[in-house]
């Protein structure tokens, strides 16, 4: 229970570096390495996951692991345009708005979802408290 508890906190707190970072991006000129450090430090979370997490737990992780991947992939697509300026700057701005909201609500609900799944599995959240939450 306590390697489930750590791998648990592990890619919880990986979601939610990744997609802070994610949203640093997006108004920043923030450097691309802290970007993919934080992309491998997710993505080797969510893997190690996939052999310690509960049926339940993976089927609530799968959407984190999409939202936060293809949110990655508009921003990298996002600032080689940008770099390239390949696309007016009103357009970029119409893109980052458009991330930046998925990454506050798709995104955000996602991980949240994947929090309760997990607190639920380590028996630190009553059913009853899921339906609440919802």
């Amino acid at each position: 229970m306590l390697d489930r508890r750590q791998n648990y906190t592990a890619l919880h707190t990986a979601a939610w570096e990744f997609r802070r970072t994610l949203k640093n991006c997006l108004f920043d000129d923030d450097d691309p390495d802290e970007l993919e450090r934080a992309r491998q430090a997710f993505v080797t979370s969510y893997r190690n996951s996939q052999m310690i997490c509960t049926d339940p737990v993976l089927r609530a992780a799968a959407p984190v692991y999409d939202e936060l991947t293809d949110a990655y992939g508009q921003i990298k697509k996002l600032l080689l345009t940008a770099w390239r300026q390949i696309e007016p700057a009103s357009e970029r701005a119409s893109e980052r708005l458009a991330i930046q909201h998925a990454l506050n609500t798709k995104v955000e609900d996602a991980i949240r979802q994947m929090r309760k799944a997990m607190r639920l599995d380590l028996g630190v959240s009553a059913e009853t408290d899921r339906a609440n939450d919802e």
